[in-house]
């Protein structure tokens, strides 16, 4: 079922036609190496996390990086048939199911770690904080998002033909308006267009009333 008219494009042709974009830039030996670095650190600030979920995983490109930076038990959900198929053929041995952000197959309180990487940036103003209702609902602990970055959230306008598919934000305030009572526990801009000058940024938080006597996260 079709949440949101962007996730209509994503589990459709026009995802099937990113997939096959950036397949191959997906499991770039330097692109891989990049998102390790980043997760290391990331995963730094956050202890006790044991079992992790990546939301809008693709072909589950960074599921296989974190497999190899420590004992995790780790999951995807990814809405596009074509970037599951995609992984299983690359070989990514773990599970990634159908699935989107509004609506998550899991109990609450599954995972110590929800995460999400250039996937916020698609969901509308109208839909994000259904989406981040649903993170916190399945995770005991942390949420992780890497996105691109305006302190002002700004549409942006012809992402490959379409005025209604992309969104810079600031994340920390889209995360206070869901859930007040988060922390933050990490951040870094981890990217800089060179033309244009725009930046990506990587926040950790602690879901609020989920971190009490826990170190880090």
């Amino acid at each position: 079922m079709t949440h949101s008219k962007q996730l209509g494009f994503w589990a459709g042709e026009f995802g099937r036609a990113y997939t096959e974009r950036n397949a191959a830039c997906n499991f770039d030996p330097k692109r891989l190496a990049r998102m390790g670095e980043i997760f290391k650190e990331m995963l730094s600030h956050a202890s006790g996390v044991r079992r992790i979920l990546e939301v809008g995983c693709n072909t589950g490109h960074n599921l296989s990086i974190l497999r190899d930076l420590g004992d995790f038990e780790l999951v995807g959900v990814e809405p596009q048939d074509a970037a599951r198929e995609e992984g299983m053929r690359r070989g990514v041995a773990e599970t990634i199911l159908p699935g989107d952000a509004f609506h998550l197959p899991f109990e609450d309180g599954s995972f110590d770690l929800v995460l999400t990487t250039g996937v916020m940036m698609h969901i509308s103003p109208d839909d994000i904080l259904r989406a981040m209702a649903e993170f916190r609902r399945v995770s005991r602990k942390c949420y992780f998002t890497m996105d691109y970055f305006e302190e002002t959230e700004t549409a942006v306008a012809n992402y490959h033909g379409h005025d209604d598919l992309l969104w810079r934000r600031d994340m920390r305030k889209v995360v206070a308006r869901s859930d007040p009572g988060a922390t933050l526990l990490w951040e870094q801009c981890v990217g800089q267009d060179r033309d244009i000058g725009k930046q990506t940024w990587a926040f950790l938080f602690a879901f609020g009333g989920k971190a009490a006597g826990i170190s880090g996260c």
